[in-house]
């Protein structure tokens, strides 16, 4: 800090009016955000103040170096020879180099954001299940499992003249509170600290603060940097819902949508989602239209399903746009159009969405509203498989063992199968079952077949179920037992009717 001053003029953390608060700032690995005006950020000036700044102290200059960086570019007194005593070093620094007068700093304005962290469950899939995904699909920003609500994220713009984030935030600035929460959560300008952005929240909260409030109820509902806790968080929700934060309002419909910390009610869920969807939350209305097309807490209504999807997805949202491709490819509550199905699918498709690219891939390799192209569905496909999605890699595995839109190959079907199977993914486990059964691309293995056929089975997966009478029937991979293979092909009749 004595050198940025030094060098710079301008005193860093020049709001802080108690010493603690500038230790506390810096251990928190806290640096002003910004070099000064006058000091070009190539220069020797800002190059020693950031290295004098560097997080790990082993890659600090030592003072000795310190001082002969300063004497070899400065404009100072002619002090003797570069072996100096500490006493002359020190005179040597009292001596201020040439730089212009001291300038007030302006602060960067932060652009204000939102973190979404889920995607709400999506329309579509192949003709054998049902029209609406029941899981809820969950992402974080870096891509891995998150709970299924939001984070209610936005940095406040710091106008110039204004007090820093920590100093207001001390003094019991409210929203500078949340802000900080926010930058502990993401570790942006700090350390990353959970712990710290709940301490943060709790204080914005406290104050009635709607931002912190659904910000804490997200911490709780998630457990992070706090013992994980529905019934806190359906508390904070509330109290940020009853002052109409939509994000607040969206997350405590998940949880009554999903009977976390409350009973499930879906009624109550449609209420919280419409109150969100009519501030224009395009997620929550992306949520709202999966309800009507489900006849979720409300009547089914495929038309008002289209309405709500059609709001959200104008606003971009990837999950309206996925959903209302998904009402004109099969003519929901609209005529069917295979051109605007397409349309909306790429749409969402070109913002990632896994289900997305997996319906656009199903319209490439029927050749619906576009010319079939089984090589484009296979890229699809493979884009949908590597984020994980189940119903992309079992689709993958059929395109390596039919040799469509790429060589065929069993061993990287039996792969694509295996990572789908063990999703729980019932086509897959069936087929998965076959190349074991055959010995395709994998070692024989009976056993192994009649185990995977029964998972699929189970899960009321006819072709599974006939398959696996016939396995009993014969003795492959179990004892033969004729009784138990009737059952399996009685099932499987009444499966298909």
């Amino acid at each position: 800090m004595i050198v940025y001053e030094i060098l710079s003029q301008v005193q860093p953390f020049d709001d802080a009016q108690f010493p603690e608060m500038i230790s506390t700032w810096v251990k928190d690995g806290e640096r002003p955000e910004s070099q000064p005006d006058h000091i070009p950020e190539d220069s020797w000036e800002w190059s020693l103040i950031q290295a004098c700044w560097d997080q790990d102290p082993t890659k600090r200059p030592s003072f000795e170096e310190i001082v002969k960086t300063i004497l070899e570019h400065a404009d100072l007194p002619n002090i003797g020879p570069r072996s100096f005593s500490l006493s002359e070093s020190i005179a040597a620094l009292s001596v201020s180099p040439n730089v212009p007068a001291r300038a007030s700093p302006l602060s960067k304005d932060k652009t204000e954001t939102t973190l979404v962290e889920t995607s709400i469950p999506a329309a579509g899939g192949e003709d054998t299940r049902p029209s609406f995904s029941d899981t809820i699909l969950v992402e974080s920003p870096g891509g891995q499992a998150a709970s299924a609500d939001i984070l209610s994220k936005q940095l406040k713009v710091q106008p110039a003249g204004s007090k820093s984030p920590k100093l207001a935030g001390y003094q019991g600035d409210a929203n500078e509170q949340n802000s900080l929460g926010d930058r502990y959560y993401h570790g942006q300008g700090v350390v990353q600290n959970y712990t710290k952005a709940v301490e943060w929240y709790t204080l914005a909260a406290n104050q009635g603060d709607a931002e912190g409030q659904c910000n804490l109820g997200f911490m709780y509902n998630n457990g992070k940097g706090v013992a994980q806790d529905y019934s806190k968080a359906l508390e904070w929700y509330t109290l940020a819902s009853n002052q109409a934060h939509a994000k607040a309002q969206l997350n405590l419909g998940l949880m009554y949508e999903n009977g976390r910390g409350v009973a499930v009610s879906y009624k109550k869920a449609v209420e919280l989602y419409t109150l969100a969807a009519n501030q224009g939350f395009a997620i929550a209305q992306a949520q709202l239209g999966f309800m009507y097309a489900n006849g979720r807490g409300v009547a089914q209504d495929n038309s008002k399903a289209v309405e709500w999807f059609t709001l959200a997805a104008n606003q971009g949202d990837a999950e309206g746009q996925c959903n209302l491709g998904f009402m004109y490819n099969n003519g929901k509550g609209v005529a069917q159009d295979y051109s605007k199905a397409l349309e909306w699918y790429t749409l969402a498709s070109n913002q990632a969405h896994a289900r997305a690219r997996y319906n656009l891939g199903l319209m490439y390799e029927n050749g619906q509203g576009v010319a079939l192209n089984y090589r484009k569905a296979f890229q699809l496909y493979t884009l949908a498989a590597n984020q994980e999605f189940p119903i992309a890699q079992a689709e993958l595995g059929v395109m390596y063992e039919n040799g469509r839109g790429v060589a065929q190959d069993s061993s990287k079907a039996v792969e694509w199968f295996t990572l789908a199977a063990n999703q729980g993914d019932a086509r897959a486990q069936y087929n998965l079952g076959l190349m074991y059964e055959h010995g395709e691309g994998v070692a024989l293995n009976f056993r192994k077949a009649v185990e995977l056929y029964t998972f699929a089975a189970n899960q009321g997966f006819a072709i599974a179920q006939t398959r696996l009478g016939v396995m009993y029937e014969k003795g492959l991979g179990v004892t033969k037992n004729a009784g138990v293979a009737k059952m399996w092909k009685d099932k499987a009749a009444q499966t298909r009717m």
